[in-house]
């Protein structure tokens, strides 16, 4: 054991020099000399090498000491890193996520700007179409308008057209009436004046034919008689009778008439309707 001190002393010089390398600073003044009058060798090495051992220990000590330190000082700048890290690593993140915000609200904006844009070309296009739509219907409106004027133009062109035809076909059949009636009047006076005659001449006939048969006396001389005679068709003489008059004129007259049988009639059937039931005035002159 004793042989092992000087060895372990060495090796605590050695510690000492390593450890000032290590910028561990130890005072070997704080180390009491040894003022004590040398004993003997074997002891004063004895004394040497605990007190080396103690320091040795201290040295340990110390070492480990500044191993935690250093190890604590490394933990510190790690952890200090890792804050830094996680700092910027934070930082970056926020960053990005305001970069995304500011990209998704400006990928919003443009979304709702071309929304608005959108909505504003579709309002120009309905506004566009409304205004076509009513242009066209105006248009249309004024097309039918004026094809209705046209309508009612020629309408009343062709109805005025035929108010006048009507009213020169009217005018024209008024005087194609008048001259036809006045044609007719004509006739008819004509045809009157006819008649009128036949039947003074066939009245005429009939009292030649009843005066061959009527026998007749001077009491009767400035007497009449009204007779009705009712006779066919042929003249044949159907009845007699006595209306008024001298009562023996009217007597012999009825005897003539009924004598005659047959009295002359006149072929026009309009004269004849005259002679088919008359009344005739016998008078003696």
């Amino acid at each position: 054991m004793q042989s092992l001190k000087p060895a372990l002393a060495f090796s605590a010089v050695l510690h000492l020099v390593m450890g000032g390398l290590l910028m561990v600073s130890v005072d070997f003044s704080s180390i009491p000399e040894v003022t004590q009058p040398q004993m003997n060798v074997v002891q004063a090495v004895v004394v040497d090498s605990a007190v080396i051992e103690q320091q040795f220990e201290a040295i340990e000590q110390e070492k480990e000491a500044e191993r935690q330190r250093l190890a604590d000082i490394e933990r510190q700048r790690r952890e200090a890193e890792q804050r830094r890290r996680d700092e910027q690593r934070q930082a970056e993140e926020a960053k990005k996520r305001q970069q995304q915000e500011a990209q998704r609200k400006a990928e919003a904006a443009a979304q709702a700007k071309k929304k608005k844009q959108e909505e504003q070309e579709r309002a120009r296009r309905l506004e566009q179409e409304r205004q076509k739509k009513a242009k066209e219907e105006a248009e249309r409106k004024a097309r039918e308008a004026e094809e209705r004027r046209k309508k009612e133009e020629a309408a009343a062109r062709e109805a005025e057209r035929k108010r006048k035809e009507e009213a020169a076909r009217a005018e024209q059949e008024r005087l194609m009436q008048e001259q036809l009636q006045a044609e007719q009047a004509a006739r008819q006076k004509q045809r009157q004046r006819h008649i009128l005659s036949e039947t003074d001449k066939y009245r005429a006939l009939i009292m030649q034919s009843i005066q061959r048969n009527w026998i007749v006396d001077d009491s009767m001389s400035g007497k009449s008689c009204r007779l009705n005679i009712s006779v066919a068709s042929n003249g044949f003489v159907k009845t007699v009778r006595i209306l008024e008059g001298d009562p023996r004129t009217c007597k012999s007259a009825e005897t003539a008439v009924y004598k005659t049988a047959t009295l002359p009639v006149p072929k026009d059937p309009d004269v004849l309707q005259q002679f088919l039931n008359f009344n005739l005035t016998v008078k003696r002159d």
